[in-house]
Formats: C-alpha cells, sequence, structure tokens
C-alpha cells in the first residue's frame, strides 16, 4: 500500500490503519489516475481530510473533482478548493454514512454541485455542517435543509452570499436543532422503521 501513502505526492499524515488520511495539495502536485483509484481502496478510512493549497492548476482541480472515497467515510473536511462548485463527489450517494462535512477557505466556490442536494435515491445523513470563509458560495437555508434532514448543528463564518440562514453569516454564527425538533424526528423515525413488521418486536437502542 505504499501508493496510497504518497498518495498526491503530497504531505499525508495516516494514522489508526488508514482510518484518518489527511492530503495536501501543491502547485507542484502530480495525481496520477491509478492513485485516484487508491483512494477508493481504504475501506477502513472514516476521517477525510483534503487541503487543496489554494491550487489554480486545473489539471489538478479536475482530478481531485474526480476522486471516489470509500463510502464509509463518516467525517470530511475540503479546504482551499478553488473548484467554482463542489466536487462531483460530494454527494449522498457517494458517500452514505457522512455525518460531519467541513468546507472552508474555498474562495471561489459560488455553488453546490447539482448532485449535492440527492434525489429521490438518497439524501444526506449529516448531522454536522461547517462552513467557513466562502464568501461566493450562494445558497439557501432551505435547500441545505431539505438535503440534510437529519442536520443538529451548523457553524458559518464568513460566508456573506448565503441566503436565508438562522444565524450569522457575515460574522461567526452558531445553530442547533431545538431538542424537541430533534426527539419528533427519532419518533418518527421509530415509526417509519416498525410501519412493516407489524407483530414483530425489536429492541430501539
Amino acid at each position: 500500500m505504499l501508493e496510497v501513502v504518497h498518495l498526491f505526492h503530497a504531505y499525508h499524515k495516516v494514522s489508526l490503519g488508514f482510518q484518518i488520511l489527511k492530503s495536501y495539495i501543491t502547485e507542484e502536485s502530480t495525481i496520477e489516475e491509478k492513485e485516484l483509484a487508491a483512494l477508493k481502496q481504504l475501506q477502513l478510512l472514516r476521517v477525510l481530510s483534503i487541503n487543496a493549497g489554494d491550487c489554480e492548476n486545473k489539471d489538478i482541480i479536475r482530478k481531485l473533482d474526480n476522486l471516489s472515497p470509500p463510502t464509509h467515510v463518516e467525517e470530511l473536511y475540503l479546504r482551499h478548493f478553488l473548484g467554482e462548485t463542489t466536487p462531483a463527489w460530494l454527494n449522498p450517494i457517494s458517500l452514505p454514512q457522512l455525518q460531519y462535512l467541513c468546507i472552508e477557505d474555498s474562495r471561489v466556490i459560488s455553488h453546490m454541485t447539482e448532485n449535492f442536494w440527492g434525489d429521490n435515491k438518497g439524501s444526506w445523513n449529516v448531522e454536522g455542517l461547517c462552513l467557513k470563509f466562502l464568501p461566493r458560495l450562494k445558497e439557501t437555508w432551505e435547500t441545505f435543509q431539505s438535503a440534510m434532514p437529519a442536520l443538529k448543528y451548523l457553524e458559518i463564518s464568513h460566508c456573506n452570499s448565503l441566503e436565508n440562514f438562522p444565524c450569522n453569516v457575515e460574522g461567526l454564527g452558531y445553530w442547533t436543532k431545538p431538542e424537541e425538533e430533534v426527539e419528533n424526528k427519532e419518533e418518527q423515525d421509530v415509526i417509519s422503521c416498525h410501519g412493516g413488521n407489524e407483530g414483530e418486536v425489536e429492541e430501539v437502542h
């Protein structure tokens, strides 16, 4: 697995049996197609951090857009990415187990990619969302709420173009879902799980 350790020919910190991977990209980085595929093989990976280093190299941006992260990733950090939209793989179908998403210091991003919002085949299970220093990102709170029904915690900083958010978007803002709404959602989930199993008894944790 030497190729995985040297993925992107950049600085990485890999620990806990490839459960955590931190990648730093520079203008001098070279990314081979086989290295893009290698990331998918890290089935134990749970935390993925990509710092694109404000790289303006269009070929590198394109290749980052074509990454295939393993589906079991639970936390994702994307920093200093200079694509105009978020990467195509950042969607609920590719990352069905993602619980926390952080995007920051990406001054060019103006919109989330279309498939970020999901469809009738799947929606996000994200519970925590952090958006920082994304001055051009122009999206609405309603679209995030619809795409992330499980969202419980939100942190925003210097995202002046966001609209209708329940907290400050120009400075530092926080939002947490009211406890009553969380409890109602959990009750609905339990009813949904047991709706087709009348007569069966299961223990719900």
